[in-house]
């Protein structure tokens, strides 16, 4: 079978385990189900997130190990720009000489602030509730993890505040509904993190009301209930790892160029459907059983030329129907599926002949079945 491999940057965020065989890979996401104080480094003690010094709300900066807690023993890792300070409960802490802020497990719920941030990560297995509530107005990058690949935890957030973030990844609790509603100049969304791996769930995820998102990359178990796939005007690109949706299509993302699914979880089959984005170059499938398969007026998908390559890999398709879609795309196609899975084809305007390349091999195929 003939797979050219045109697209290595897609293909490396996919490779994440079997294909769609019945048996569900350990790199998938489950299918989802709708102390003693320690001493501060101001002197003071640090009791339940909240911190005490001999100053009030204390900051620790130029102190060799920021926060409470030294690297070996840290339960929450904050990493901050090179000398920037961030708001924690209250108090007022710099990142140490690598940039990180160390918590111990105190600290299960963090409110968070500071005006001088243009970047943020929070990384942590046991949090609970995270909140920016009030405006942060030079961040621009936020990510919010678990330090395991799973953090087994509910984790609470309140991002009301964040309307000048670009960037959000979440990745690797349970975060139940994220509200973006708020979130006017978010153009990249990364739910779940493929590299390195975390296996993230959420129960529903309302898309920002000014909605730029450009870039939506997914590692999670996401149905249709979670996220509305078909309510991203500004999308460009959608990368879907593990996903569990029964349909997966665009309709309202006119400039969308790169559509990637791999690995549903559980091995579910699903329809894709991309119906007239003429600015679609790019479909990478890896380790998947699409039911139905439809490309309409897709113009510029072809595996010939720079950045337009066309990946699949591990692909059974029941049902197929590509109308004004380049020749050559249409080729690959049909040369990179499972010839023993299509049951039913409609290429109109190709000039094929069944039983012929590229219509040769089909065992399901008969006249009956196939619209030229």
């Amino acid at each position: 079978m003939n797979r050219k491999i045109l697209s290595l940057s897609l293909i490396a965020a996919l490779a994440l385990g079997a294909s769609s065989c019945g048996k569900k890979s350990s790199n998938e996401p489950i299918k989802p189900n709708p102390t003693t104080p320690a001493p501060g480094n101001n002197g003071g003690t640090t009791t339940g997130g909240a911190s005490t010094g001999n100053n009030g709300g204390s900051t620790n900066g130029g102190n060799t190990n920021s926060g409470n807690a030294q690297e070996r023993n840290a339960s929450v890792t904050l990493t901050v720009p090179v000398g920037k300070s961030v708001i924690i409960n209250g108090t007022t802490y710099t990142g140490n000489s690598q940039n990180k802020i160390f918590l111990d497990d105190s600290f299960k719920k963090l409110e968070i602030s500071g005006n001088d941030l243009p970047s943020l990560e929070i990384s942590g297995d046991n949090l609970t509730e995270v909140k920016i509530k009030e405006e942060m107005a030079k961040l621009t990058e936020l990510k919010i993890v678990s330090k395991e690949s799973e953090a087994k935890k509910t984790l609470s957030l309140d991002l009301s505040a964040l309307t000048g973030v670009s960037s959000l990844t979440l990745a690797g609790y349970d975060f139940g509904t994220v509200d973006l509603r708020k979130m006017s100049n978010l153009k990249k969304l990364s739910l779940g993190l493929s590299k390195p791996q975390k296996d993230t769930k959420f129960t529903k995820v309302i898309w920002p009301t000014e909605n730029k998102i450009a870039d939506l990359q997914t590692r999670a178990p996401l149905t249709e209930q979670i996220v509305d796939l078909n309510n991203l005007p500004n999308l460009l690109r959608a990368i879907l790892v593990s996903p569990y949706f029964d349909k997966i299509s665009f309709a309202n993302s006119s400039k969308l160029q790169v559509v990637a699914v791999s690995n549903p979880t559980g091995a579910k089959s699903f329809d894709l459907e991309l119906e007239n984005h003429s600015t679609l170059k790019d479909i990478t499938l890896n380790g998947v059983h699409v039911k139905k398969l439809v490309v309409t007026n897709a113009p510029n998908l072809s595996p010939q030329g720079k950045n337009r390559p066309l990946n699949f890999q591990g692909v059974t398709v029941d049902e197929l129907k590509l109308t004004k879609v380049n020749k050559d795309g249409v080729v690959q196609i049909l040369k990179s599926i499972n010839k023993d899975g299509l049951k039913k084809a409609v290429l109109p305007g190709y000039d094929f002949t069944l039983g012929t390349a590229p219509l040769d091999g089909f065992s399901h195929l008969t006249q009956s079945d196939v619209t030229l």
